[in-house]
């Protein structure tokens, strides 16, 4: 079992190998190619649980992956109420593989961190440090990745410029070569660093341990410990003010459950009527889909009108020059093509359907409203003006 301390004191342990937990404090850390840091792309008006919610569909949409398999935390200090771009993704059944095997260690144990988190680090420097393997990186702040060298080379030349570069570890030809043509310094030590007026790099000195895998990352759980938060006061009555929210959150649980599980039934029986007639329904979003698609597939163009694939893509060439995210896509033979945006407010709805317009698609607005966590959700039904152009 490989043990480490760095230049604070603090000792790493590397979950996935066999050996017992350390007996004093320390940090866990797991292989980053398994809890990657990613950029993301969202609107700016987008916050909170709104935000995490698209973020995380988003996410599964690409990866093809279910929602409920992928658990993202945001890169940015909670509540979150900073426009975030960068996100840990980890699949839920890994991640609590490693908080089963930290819990023995229960308070020892300050926090589940991927790996590239522990490098020592500061801003607008990249920290690379290699073994025989495996490259892992800090590319400032807010960027970072572990992988195999070749990947590594390809990821930093993509990177933008640092001032210097902080390089531990051995010798990696192709990737020290890269670093060479950076033009900037390249240091093996704070020393070094120091002689090139740049200040000495910090182990868990930006805040890392508030991404501990250990915690669940929704924004909800923040809420609601800003809730219980607000009914601090003298003893007696903090205690009385908890025992009436406790009662009356007990109340309002089973009320959304009950709702929860009638909205379930009421819509796997619109399921089974209308796209799954035979089989389990398991993954209703998939299934549907599935379907829609299937259905799609089938369906000629005897009347020389725009396909529905085809009316789909020429609104997604539109779309790409207007800030909007795509929640949901449908398509009924009678109505038409029926999109569900989030757009940052209506001015940048009015822009989206003048220009949907121009580019030759009829557009009937079925619902516009604002959203509680900021921006406007919005319904629109498309179809194509006259005959398909080829």
């Amino acid at each position: 079992m490989k043990r480490g301390k760095e230049d604070n004191g603090q000792e790493f342990f590397r979950l996935g190998q066999e050996g017992p937990l350390p007996e004093g404090s320390f940090v866990a850390l797991v292989d980053g190619a398994q809890a990657p840091l990613l950029p993301l792309d969202l609107p700016a008006g987008l916050k909170g649980q709104a935000r995490e919610r698209v973020a995380r569909l988003k996410i599964s949409d690409g990866i093809g992956l279910p929602v409920a398999q992928v658990e993202l935390r945001p890169l940015a200090a909670k509540p979150h109420n900073t426009p975030w771009s960068h996100v840990i993704l980890t699949d839920t059944d890994q991640v609590a593989v490693w908080r089963k095997r930290c819990e023995r260690a229960g308070s020892r144990c300050r926090a589940i961190l991927p790996d590239y988190l522990s490098l020592p680090t500061l801003a607008q420097v990249w920290t690379i440090a290699t073994t025989e393997k495996i490259t892992t990186a800090r590319l400032g702040l807010e960027d970072g990745f572990s992988c195999e060298h070749d990947l590594a080379v390809q990821l930093l030349t993509k990177a933008d410029k640092p001032k210097a570069v902080f390089r531990l570890g051995g010798a990696q030809p192709v990737l020290d070569q890269l670093l060479d043509q950076l033009a900037v310094p390249i240091c093996s030590s704070a020393a070094e660093l120091a002689a090139n007026d740049l200040p000495a790099p910090k182990v868990l000195g930006h805040g890392e341990l508030l991404f501990d895998l250990r915690q669940n990352p929704m924004a909800m759980f923040e809420q609601s410990r800003a809730m219980l938060g607000a009914w601090r006061m003298p003893t007696l009555l903090a205690l009385l003010g908890l025992g009436l929210w406790s009662a009356s959150a007990m109340v309002s649980l089973r009320d959304f459950q009950s709702r929860a599980l009638a909205t379930r039934v009421a819509t796997v029986a619109e399921v089974r009527k209308h796209f799954v007639s035979s089989g389990p329904v398991l993954d209703i979003r998939t299934q549907v889909s599935q379907t829609l698609a299937t259905r799609q597939g089938q369906m000629q163009d005897t009347s020389g009108q725009m396909l529905p694939l085809a009316l789909f893509k020429s609104a997604a060439q539109i779309m790409q020059d207007h800030p909007s995210t795509l929640v949901t896509a449908s398509f009924n033979a009678a109505s038409g093509l029926t999109l569900s945006l989030v757009l940052p407010d209506f001015a940048k709805l009015d822009l989206l359907v003048a220009a949907l317009e121009a580019g030759g698609i009829a557009v009937q607005i079925i619902e516009s409203s604002s959203a509680e966590e900021g921006g406007v959700n919005s319904i629109l039904v498309l179809q194509a003006k006259g005959k398909a152009r080829g």
